[in-house]
């Protein structure tokens, strides 16, 4: 690094618990209309802690990008956030009145294990490959011609 150059700022809170209690929650004040619900133990929701940390993460980038920086960061992704944590089908759905660890497995979405091989972008049809009990590659799914990157998903 010369001198001309600066070290890239750092995070003004270094975890996502420090910015929650020193700042977002002080700041972030609203009455809560009785659809809506909050858990005061947030941390034990896995989809509101990714949310957070994605709010926390952009509120330390976008509090230095200029004047529109946290007008950017309150319309786009606080105000948005918020509105899916809060939902009354959001992530504390089953914390009405106090934290509820029940219901949890019953807001999972359901789903299944792909099959061997499904996302595998590899060329399947190599000779010098075992690909027995591998699934075709899907019709929608291609590798990029000339592309520096790899391999991208193409949908057709």
């Amino acid at each position: 690094m010369t001198t001309t150059e600066q070290a890239p700022p750092q995070p003004r809170f270094a975890t996502l618990t420090a910015w929650m209690t020193e700042w977002f929650l002080p700041t972030w004040q609203h009455r809560l209309d009785p659809s809506q619900i909050w858990c005061e133990q947030w941390w034990q929701h896995a989809e509101a802690i990714s949310r957070l940390e994605t709010m926390w993460r952009s509120w330390e980038a976008l509090r230095l990008d200029g004047p529109l920086g946290m007008a950017t960061w309150w319309r786009d992704i606080a105000d948005y956030l918020m509105h899916q944590l809060l939902d009354q089908h959001g992530p504390f759905a089953a914390c009405r009145g106090a934290h509820n660890q029940r219901g949890a497995d019953e807001l999972q979405l359901p789903a299944q294990q792909p099959p061997r091989g499904w996302f595998d972008l590899d060329d399947q049809d190599d000779a010098d490959e075992d690909t027995d009990g591998l699934v075709p590659r899907p019709s929608h799914l291609h590798r990029a011609a000339d592309d520096d990157t790899g391999y991208q998903i193409a949908w057709q």
